[in-house]
């Protein structure tokens, strides 16, 4: 016996269409919502999510063997800006069985991260990511690629962002040489990229939620100045302006290096001696460029103090 489908009329469909419509609207509102740096806002956000996924009106994929447990959220940049609370419910929408954060010299996120994994119904774990300089491999490779002596560090099952009475000053101290070594970064880089300037207190700060600015941020930085300065769009590295293509393309113009060494071809890093390249023909590389050379002078991780070990990201 075949069954007949109940009869529905256009004004039925219409509504039924307007229904889901707005559905889609109010989700994507509240997704919005759990990137923005108020952190009420995403609380909020993501309760009424969970809620809507309780009653089956926001869709979420059924759990898989699918885990990524090296996140960074907005605290140390997300190139989606993706908060920690967002970072859960897409979790839960993507059907992860756990997801972990690891964001750069903070535990910023800690806290949020594991009440929102609890809200939104996920497994999740909450860590720490920085970079050390090993004397005793100063001129091997272990896992930064073209970066001797450098080394990725991790630190994980962190329950809370606050840490013990005797690891405050380590954590503190990885927070205040991160911003130090932005701050030498950034005066150099705006003499070498003159008239392309930022202001870090004004134009890269104010990108992060916490005061926490990564290089990451200090390139958007100097993107929206590029922007400014020459009336350019930027889009993940393709510039869409004729006048500046132009630009770039001219080996003798001061700004086509610019744009090539940050945002098209990346200065080579090599422990060779001698390869420190430059995109000006006629100019020196900027203090810098070989990373390898900082590091052995062990200024990249910790300014002008000398001492070896730190966090450079």
């Amino acid at each position: 016996m075949n069954v007949i489908p109940a009869y529905r009329s256009p004004i039925h469909q219409t509504r039924d269409v307007f229904e889901r419509c707005h559905i889609i609207s109010q989700l994507t509102e509240l997704e919005l919502k759990l990137n923005s740096f108020s952190l009420d806002q995403r609380t909020s956000a993501l309760a009424e999510l969970a809620a809507l996924a309780e009653r089956g009106e926001a869709p979420c994929e059924p759990v898989k063997d699918v885990v990524n447990l090296h996140c960074h959220t907005f605290f140390s940049f997300n190139a989606y800006g993706h908060s920690p609370t967002s970072l859960a419910w897409l979790a839960k929408k993507r059907g992860f069985a756990a997801v972990g954060i690891v964001d750069f010299d903070v535990l910023d996120a800690v806290d949020e991260f594991l009440a929102a994994c609890d809200l939104a119904g996920v497994r999740g774990s909450a860590g720490i990511e920085t970079r050390v300089f090993i004397p005793e491999f100063a001129t091997r490779e272990i896992n930064s690629p073209g970066e001797p002596g450098v080394y990725y560090h991790m630190g994980i099952g962190f329950t809370s962002g606050t840490v013990p009475p005797a690891a405050a000053p380590t954590l503190a101290a990885m927070r205040s040489r991160a911003d130090r070594r932005n701050r030498e970064m950034a005066a150099r880089v705006n003499a070498y990229l003159d008239p392309v300037v930022i202001d870090y207190e004004r134009e890269v700060l104010p990108l992060t939620p916490a005061g926490n600015a990564t290089e990451r941020h200090m390139l958007l930085a100097y993107i929206r100045a590029a922007d400014r300065e020459f009336g350019a769009v930027f889009l993940g590295g393709v510039v869409d302006s004729l006048p500046w293509r132009d630009r770039v393309r001219s080996r003798n113009s001061p700004h086509s290096g610019f744009v090539r060494s940050l945002f098209l071809v990346p200065y080579p890093r090599s422990a060779r001696a001698g390869s420190q390249l430059s995109p000006f023909p006629d100019r020196p590389a900027p203090p810098g460029s070989d990373l390898s050379a900082d590091v052995a002078r062990g200024e990249h991780f910790a300014g002008r103090s000398g001492k070896r070990s730190g966090s450079p990201v």
